[in-house]
């Protein structure tokens, strides 16, 4: 990478010319709050994502009485050994997994302690969290929670363990966030203490372990099979065999049912076989599994649909059987069939439907570039020999379900990252019907529920990570519990129930916490034989198991069945073993199967739900229902049984059914019109347009949505004039989308429009006027619009803009009139947008505005200009999702971009006033930006010395990026100067004087090797390397040859710790850099500058020897880790003016030290004991230059962390206060 690049990625929000990350602040907790979170820790010696692999060693005291019980929940990145008062108590290998312990027979009255010793095996990332529960005789409940004042050292000393152990020379620990935020351990790790006292539910429900962590590994789907056995799917590894033999409720065996496929993300037991989607012989695809000798494990394998990604958690997932006997399976937006659609996929004439271009996609990269459909519910059969897409525009549902009555339904993902932001959309319950859209687009491209070519939620859910659902059929639970919806929520370790009730042709929902866990990482879950619910726990390499909801309350009688009621009456049909045991009663039956079959389908005399069920088990398992059966029932008085054969009309065809159908669409009954509307398309009839169209206005959203897919199959010039005259608005509202979808002639897209801005004139509710701001958007997207061609669109649209909306409503005129003046590049509207911008919105309605604000090419005032910049810096620091302060970035700087120059040149000139944008500005500067410019900047650089900002900072950094790149002779020194005068920014100046490193640069950057990191330390030492300053011998022989060329310098080694220091460096700088280090009382450190002898050699202020180095300025001119470095290390950096000298006497005495001229032609020689000797000339026999300091080594040990603050404190005292009176002084308490 040149220069130029380099620097330009910096400016570009790169990290490489930003500081590490600094040390976090942190001080010693009080008791937690309530609400408080154990924070992840470790050494402050390590900073975060940067820990070496090793150990690292905890404490934590605490004094009790008599009768305390207690718990203790852990969980260490990698790895921990835990110890309770001395003894070894348990451990732990897997991070994701916080383990719970009672501990309450280990606590004692008096001291105890809890010593951890975690370790980091593999990665950068390390960490302990630790929550302990007490609880008093009393019943009052103490918590000590994993913090800074846990103590740690990096080195394991005998009986650290012990409650006896004086850990007074160990360290605060440093914090690397909560547990359930910090990343990189966010929303991974799932508490787990066993079955009992895990889960939290109603009354009159228990959990029970089916089977347990060390026998399931982590599993991520199941099911039962014919038999009443669990078929589970264990991550990154094989099918599992879970048996109870003898039916008593105990798991005998679980045994490898299949290795040939690993990582299945969904299982299906049918008829013998099983279907998965996982990673198998021939890639990813979804196979199907036979055990040709029934001998409990898979001997074929066979592909039936091919995947083009790999199996990942957005790939596919979840085949489950439908009421027509096909098989449905769900793809995240990551995974894409090989397998063509089929033609006559009800889910057809998809686009990407956002008008403003360019689209703005993921700040941090998720899911870029990924087209419609998105994520979609696929259809095949047992042979996988066709394909088609059912429906689409969903994001990552893990699983779908159908209900009793044969509607389809799935549980859709969030993006948790745009928490905040205008398109974030919850997590959510879907009714998925044929043909459905759901609007899921990449980036801030995401549909809202209201618009009107998208269909909404059943019932959002908020933040979570959906995973397996599946309905309850059967009687074992209460009745509230009957058609229910059961949700894995892994992230929110939650079960939800959710209570659909029909109306208008689709479902609405309402949400309940079914079951809690801590962890629940539930994965998937089913319904077993006896009626209980089974869930699965694991997912992302955390601990799992399989268990049952048990409900202990009354469980009503249920009446004795036989013959062809057994069957209709069996619970869970979705059920393989359901299925079962109908095909053992139609054995039973024989020839008499059919005839009862068909029998309890026709007779009213049974219940609407039996003769429903009837019609299922005549499609499932035969025989299937003939059309007079059909079209008969078709007129029943029962709509759910008018629904039922309309569906199955669509599936067995004639010429009845048919002209039945189109009956239908007249039909009383909202759900009966529109499942009419898909069977016409379905059985591939020849619908009239009219009695669609007439559906169009339909009041029930689902129904004229499947109307228009229904007229989308027929030829447009059948339907466009029913569209085009409508006189019905809602007829237009459904029926344009439709329309335009399918690329109609230009003429009939201008009648569109037309019609559209027609009915704007009229008296038009809020909803149908966004209604119809989308038809425009949509028409002008499809027809490829601009301004020149529609001008009186664009007045009109004006004219309306800004919209007075209630403040505490989503501002749905708004937003859709902008996205439409954007589009139209009608820049009249900019003032009122700006005005918009300072009304008291929702930060989410502000940052809606400001978004797209930034396409207006003109129309702008300078000073508009600049105070759109500055609500942007004002949006940067609103805490969001992952991606909020990315999205707010990417929008400042594509709007600076088109400043003009004299604008750029403003935004720098103002750069305090929006300091975190204000790098677009420096980013567009040329390489020499010029003598004035480079003033400037030179000038801000100082300036900005003035702001404590991470914004500032952040300039600060893009400012020495820019001076570096110019290498202007004036830039360079002040670089320099500022790597003299600012020890802080050391790091990121070193990388700037890195770009020329020759001349005076060239010893900064030899300084600077011992203080940069990371990238940092890499790009100095290539900039280094690539100077031509170095030996040119290729050999690693390089020390060697620097001590025979510079016998006179210190050897070029790292320097190492003498045997007995008590402190590491990186124990010490961790320490030094963090709140409690920083805190340190000066006036005690004046004491301490005493006792550490510093005195006898250095002077401070008035105070002490002048023999070394004055240190009265020393803070202004080293970082504290410099000065660590020099107190740890003395001799690895000698300065000439304090270099050593050994003197050996004519008797043969050494000494070694500062030597100062003496009277009469004496040396006095300071020693680093601080000790002076003084020796006559003419006792002199030989004198030396050393390469060992006068200053001794270990002058750290014999202090307390306490007194090394303090020291640190007292010695960054300006001078002027450095003479601080030496008495008494509180100490800060901890």
């Amino acid at each position: 990478m040149d220069v130029l690049a380099r620097v330009r990625a910096v400016v570009r929000l790169c990290t490489a010319l930003i500081f590490v990350a600094a040390f976090s602040t942190r001080a010693f907790a009080a008791p937690p709050a309530k609400n408080a979170e154990a924070n992840w820790i470790w050494s402050p010696a390590h900073a975060k994502d940067t820990v070496p692999s090793g150990p690292c060693y905890f404490r934590k005291t605490f004094t009790l009485t008599e009768g305390y019980q207690g718990t203790l929940e852990i969980a260490g990145d990698d790895q921990y050994e835990l110890f309770v008062n001395g003894r070894h108590f348990s451990q732990g290998t897997d991070w994701r997994l916080m383990k719970v312990y009672d501990i309450s027979e280990q606590l004692v009255a008096g001291r105890n302690v809890v010593a951890v010793e975690a370790v980091n095996k593999k990665g950068p990332s390390a960490g302990l969290t630790v929550r302990i529960k007490l609880l008093a005789p009393g019943g009052v409940e103490q918590r000590l929670l994993s913090d800074t004042t846990w103590k740690t050292s990096l080195k394991k000393v005998r009986g650290w363990e012990r409650i006896d152990f004086n850990d007074v020379r160990w360290v605060p620990a440093r914090s690397f966030g909560p547990f359930g935020t910090a990343a990189p351990w966010a929303g991974q790790v799932a508490v787990d203490n066993g079955a009992v006292g895990r889960f939290l539910l109603g009354a009159d429900f228990r959990v029970e372990s089916v089977i347990g962590p060390d026998e399931a590994g982590s599993l991520i789907a199941m099911t039962f099979n014919e038999w009443g056995e669990i078929i589970a799917s264990r991550e990154g590894g094989p099918l599992l065999l879970i048996v109870d033999k003898d039916d008593d409720g105990l798991v005998e065996t679980v045994t490898t049912y299949c290795e040939k496929v690993k990582s299945s993300h969904g299982i299906l037991a049918l008829n013998g076989q099983v279907f998965v989607v996982g990673e198998g012989p021939q890639g990813s695809g979804f196979y199907r599994l036979t055990d040709e000798d029934q001998d409990g494990a898979i001997d074929d394998v066979k592909l039936l649909v091919g995947f083009k990604q790999s199996v990942v958690e957005h790939g596919a997932h979840s085949p489950v059987l439908g009421p027509d006997g096909l098989i449905y399976l769900v793809i995240g937006n990551h995974a894409t069939p090989k397998t063509e659609y089929e033609p006559n996929s009800p889910y057809h004439h998809y686009y990407e439907g956002d008008l403003v271009q360019p689209r703005y996609e993921d700040a941090n990269g998720h899911a870029t570039g990924v087209k419609a459909p998105g994520g979609a519910v696929l259809r095949t059969n047992i042979d996988g020999s066709f394909v088609q897409i059912f429906a689409g525009g969903l994001r990552n549902p893990y699983d779908i379900a159908f209900n009793r009555e044969g509607e389809l339904f799935t549980y859709d993902a969030d993006m948790e990252w745009d928490v905040g932001l205008p398109w974030y959309r919850p997590t959510r319950v879907n009714h998925v019907i044929a043909g459905a859209e759901f609007g899921w687009r990449s980036g801030w491209a995401k549909w809202p529920d209201y618009y009107v070519d998208s269909l909404g939620s059943v019932v959002d859910t908020g933040r979570g990570s959906p995973a397996g659902i599946a309905f309850y059929n059967h009687h074992q639970y209460p009745a509230r519990y009957h058609n229910a919806l059961f949700a894995c929520d892994w992230s929110q370790g939650r079960i939800l129930a959710v209570r659909t009730t029909p109306g208008e042709g689709s479902y609405t929902g309402k949400s309940e916490v079914f079951l809690e866990g801590h962890p629940l990482n539930a994965t998937d879950l089913a319904v077993g034989p006896e009626g209980w619910l089974y869930f699965c726990t694991g997912g992302r390499g955390t601990e799992g198991g399989v268990y049952r909801i048990v409900w202990t309350g009354r469980v009503p009688p249920q009446p004795k069945l036989t013959g062809i009621m057994e069957a209709i009456r069996q619970p869970q049909l979705q059920s393989a073993w359901a299925r079962q045991k109908i095909a053992t009663v139609q054995q039973k039956l024989g020839d008499e199967w059919d005839r009862h079959l068909v029998a309890v389908a026709e007779s009213p005399r049974y219940s609407l739900v039996d003769r429903a069920r009837a019609l299922d088990l005549m499609q499932l398992v035969g025989p299937f229902p003939t059309t007079t059966l059909l079209t008969s029932l078709s007129k029943d008085s029962q709509a759910e049984l008018r629904a039922k054969a309309a569906y199955l009309m669509g599936i067995h065809t004639d010429e009845s059914t048919g002209a039945r159908l189109a009956e239908l669409l007249g039909d009383a009954d909202p759900r009966v019109r529109r499942i009419a509307c898909e069977s016409l398309v379905r059985g591939a009839y020849h619908p009239p347009a009219d009695g669609l169209a007439r559906l169009l206005a339909d009041g029930n959203r689902s129904v004229a949505w499947s109307a228009a897919r229904a007229l989308q199959q027929l030829p447009t010039e059948q339907w466009q004039q029913h569209v085009v005259d409508a006189r019905n608005l809602t007829a237009f509202l459904h029926g344009a989308p439709a329309l335009l979808a399918v690329q109609p002639p230009d003429a009939v897209l201008d009648a569109v429009l037309t019609r559209a801005a027609d009915f704007m004139h009229g008296d038009v509710s809020d909803p149908d006027f966004v209604g119809l701001l989308r038809v425009m958007q949509l028409g002008l997207d499809r027809g490829h619009l601009r301004r020149d061609n529609v001008p009186d669109l664009c007045r009109q649209l004006a004219d309306e803009f800004p919209a007075r909306e209630p403040l505490d409503r989503e501002q749905r005129i708004n937003r859709e009139l902008l996205r439409l003046l954007v589009h139209l590049q009608e820049d009249s509207v900019v003032p009122r947008l700006m005005s918009e911008l300072k009304r008291n919105l929702p930060i989410e309605e502000r940052v809606y505005l400001a978004a797209y604000a930034r396409f207006f090419k003109h129309g702008w005032t300078s000073e508009q200009k600049l105070k759109l910049l500055e609500f942007y810096e004002e949006a940067h620091a609103v805490e969001g999702g992952h991606s909020f302060a990315g999205y707010v970035d990417n929008f400042a700087r594509d709007f600076v971009a088109d400043f003009s120059d004299e604008e750029k040149a403003a935004v720098i000139a103002q750069a305090t006033r929006f300091p975190h944008h204000a790098v677009w500005a420096l980013a567009a500067l040329p390489e020499d930006p010029g003598e004035e410019t480079i003033g400037e900047l030179m000038a801000l650089d100082e300036k900005l010395l003035e702001l404590d900002s991470p914004s500032a900072k952040r300039l600060g950094t893009a400012i020495v990026a820019v001076l570096a790149r110019s290498r202007d002779p004036r830039a360079m020194a002040h670089l320099r100067r500022q790597y003299d005068e600012r020890p802080e920014r050391r790091e990121d100046l070193a990388m700037g004087l890195a770009q020329s490193p020759t001349g005076e640069n060239w010893p900064y950057l030899l300084r600077s090797l011992s203080i940069v990191e990371g990238v940092a330390a890499q790009e100095v030492l290539n900039q280094l390397i690539a100077a031509n300053r170095v030996t040119e011998d290729p050999e690693p022989a390089w020390q060697a040859w620097f001590e025979e060329k510079y016998p006179d310098h210190t050897p070029a080694r790292l320097p190492e710790e003498a045997p007995g220091t008590q402190w590491s460096y990186q124990e010490l700088v961790g320490y030094l850099t963090s709140a409690e280090g920083l805190s340190g009382d000066a006036g005690n450190g004046a004491k301490v500058f005493q006792k550490a002898q510093c005195a006898k050699c250095h002077r401070f202020g008035g105070r002490g020897e002048g023999v070394g180095p004055d240190l009265s300025k020393v803070s202004q001119r080293f970082q504290r880790k410099e000065i660590l470095e020099s107190i740890l290390f003395p001799s690895q950096v000698i300065s000439d003016q304090y270099a050593s000298k050994t003197i050996v006497t004519n008797d043969g005495m050494t000494y070694t030290g500062l030597a100062a001229p003496a009277r009469d032609g004496a040396v006095t020689v300071l020693q680093s004991n601080g000790e002076k000797v003084t020796i006559d000339e003419v006792d002199i026999s030989e004198s030396a230059p050393s390469k060992k300091s006068a200053m001794p080594e270990g002058l750290l040990n014999s202090l307390t962390l306490d007194e090394i603050a303090d020291l640190f404190a007292y010695l960054n005292k300006p001078v002027e206060s450095a003479n601080v009176t030496l008495q008494p002084s509180v100490k800060r308490m901890k």
